[in-house]
């Protein structure tokens, strides 16, 4: 297992506690909005950690919006699994090894 990977297994259990209130409040008033998320929107949140951006981007794309949480770290995918249930799809795998990305 890499590091990376390892560090995120070993701090999963804790993530959300690391995360400060007014940084949950600002993603959700300044950062998300910006996204010009519509109704009905298909959405991979990449890197999604323990899911704290699922509940905003799901109020955004509505109920017949698809939302989908990616992260390599195992213990961070079952962790949003834990917070959240059936409401998203999960899928955990490396965002490098997955997509290939072209900047044009």
């Amino acid at each position: 297992m890499d590091k990376r990977k390892a560090f995120f297994d070993m701090h999963a259990e804790k993530w959300d506690t690391f995360i400060k209130g007014d940084l949950v409040k600002r993603i959700k008033n300044d950062i998300i909005p910006l996204f010009k998320i519509k109704k009905g929107d298909v959405i991979l949140d990449v890197g999604c950690g323990t899911g704290i951006l699922l509940p905003f981007l799901k109020t955004k794309a509505g109920k017949p919006g698809e939302i989908t949480a990616l992260d390599y770290s195992r213990k961070m995918i079952d962790k949003t699994k834990e917070k959240y249930g059936d409401n998203f799809k999960y899928v955990c795998a490396s965002a490098e090894r997955t997509f290939k990305f072209e900047v044009q």
